[in-house]
């Protein structure tokens, strides 16, 4: 049974949410309520740091929100809020001026973040098939997982919020509404081997012999025939990244592939309507 949510653009139609990061403001506003909450020496609630900042509390009460989805605050007790050892060394890098050094920070604060494991995913499977994504197709996307109907104006500020977020942490590049992953880039500057959830995979053409005797106790791999295999490691992330994976991306890679198939397909049978004429 559907109920209504007091947001009159949202309508919530299944009570499962799936967790992911639905952010409610953009960057700027996470990084102004940052930097006030950095100046308490203990927690704060919001109307306090609102003071501090200059922002009405409201809207400084979704900045916390969306600052603990990053990863940059937590919540000690009820109504109080801190920054994480990450939120503080980023308001920190952010006060003296080294932007580099805060975009580092942000961006192995969210890559780690089992948050944001789907919507980065969506963005790598997106990249490898070469097809570009607006920002509202990625909010649809976030709209699916947490079992919501959003209105398309909704959806629009939710893309917006995101990329404004993932652009700050140097993961995406953007050209008017089309977002440009940035995930395999050497800006992103961690081993593939060694990232959270979508990132987590071993190379085997990369290993030496040790390190792949090391790796075959954590992983399962399944052979349903000699073109085609599904290796997993075995731990609960892992095996719930692979569910979603099959679910939400395996298609859109099986299109992928089916195109580079086609052509050779064609191919054939031109030849042989060549050879009967012949």
């Amino acid at each position: 049974m559907a109920r209504e949510n007091n947001r009159d653009d949202l309508l919530i139609v299944d009570e499962s949410v799936h967790a992911v990061a639905c952010p409610t403001v953009g960057m700027e506003s996470v990084v102004k309520t940052v930097k006030a909450l950095f100046s308490f020496r203990k927690s704060a609630g919001y109307k306090e740091v609102a003071a501090a900042a200059g922002i009405h509390p409201a809207h400084v009460s979704k900045s916390l929100s969306t600052a603990k989805e990053i990863g940059l605050a937590k919540t000690p007790h009820r109504g109080l809020y801190e920054l994480t050892s990450d939120g503080a060394e980023y308001a920190r890098s952010i006060t003296i001026g080294k932007q580099e050094e805060s975009q580092r920070v942000l961006q192995l604060c969210i890559m780690r973040n089992p948050l944001w494991k789907d919507i980065l995913a969506f963005l790598e499977t997106r990249r490898t098939l070469e097809k570009p994504v607006e920002w509202v197709e990625l909010a649809a996307d976030v709209e699916r997982r947490v079992g919501k109907r959003w209105s398309q104006s909704m959806r629009e500020q939710t893309g917006r919020f995101l990329m404004s977020i993932l652009a700050e942490a140097k993961l995406v590049d953007f050209e008017g509404n089309v977002i440009f992953s940035l995930l395999s880039s050497e800006e992103i500057g961690r081993p593939q081997s060694q990232r959270l959830g979508a990132y987590d995979r071993v190379q085997p053409s990369q290993q030496s012999a040790q390190e792949m005797s090391t790796a075959k106790g954590e992983y399962r791999t399944v052979d349903y025939s000699p073109d085609f295999v599904i290796r997993v490691r075995v731990d609960r992330g892992s095996i719930e990244f692979l569910e979603k994976y099959v679910e939400s991306s395996l298609g859109l890679w099986l299109e992928r592939v089916r195109k580079l198939v086609e052509p050779s397909e064609r191919q054939g049978k031109d030849e042989s309507l060549d050879q009967g004429g012949n």
